[in-house]
């Protein structure tokens, strides 16, 4: 077989942007670029996937962040509105010899009361005649003599509060105990 000699490649030579002259080396430069700008782009998409995560993650530990913030701003203004309610109760009891203003104390705890009840605030109220180491807190121990009147609630010292029924203030009471001799 006789070898034809214009059918024999020149020797490449590359333009000033250094794409060879000759077709076939063109295109297998030209290939080569496509193939490393795609690499360039999939590295990119991968890279930006993973900040725009990294920045889901962040964003959603900050709004955490806030909600509790927020939350713990408003147990402590509740807790101040607590204290509050049990001085109107306890100034309630030292003016019985004033009806009208012993009534306008009443009037404004009971306002209290309903803006309380708002943020899912609510008074325990009766709980039940024995002690409730859950909702309840003994400050006080009176003797019993009866087993009957073990846990005994004998007095409520201080109402107890539940915010969306959870315990944010036991309430404080005096209890009845069998005494050990």
């Amino acid at each position: 077989m006789a070898t034809n000699t214009s059918e024999v490649s020149a020797p490449s030579v590359e333009d000033a942007e250094g794409i060879p002259s000759q077709p076939s080396d063109r295109l297998e430069a030209i290939e080569a670029r496509l193939a490393n700008i795609e690499q360039l782009i999939d590295k990119r998409l991968r890279y930006d996937a993973a900040k725009e995560k990294a920045f889901d993650v962040l964003y959603e530990k900050m709004r955490q962040y806030e909600s509790d913030f927020q939350a713990t701003l408003k147990r402590d203004l509740i807790r101040s509105l607590l204290l509050l309610y049990d001085n109107m109760v306890k100034t309630e009891s030292t003016l019985a010899d004033v009806p009208e203003a012993r009534q306008r104390v009443s009037d404004l705890r009971e306002e209290l009361l309903n803006a309380l009840y708002i943020q899912e605030v609510e008074p325990m109220g009766a709980l039940g005649e024995f002690y409730d180491k859950q909702k309840q807190q003994a400050i006080r121990v009176i003797p019993a003599d009866d087993p009957a009147e073990e846990g005994k609630v004998e007095q409520v010292v201080r109402e107890g509060f539940l915010w969306a029924g959870l315990v944010l203030r036991p309430q404080q009471v005096i209890i009845r105990r069998i005494s050990a001799n």
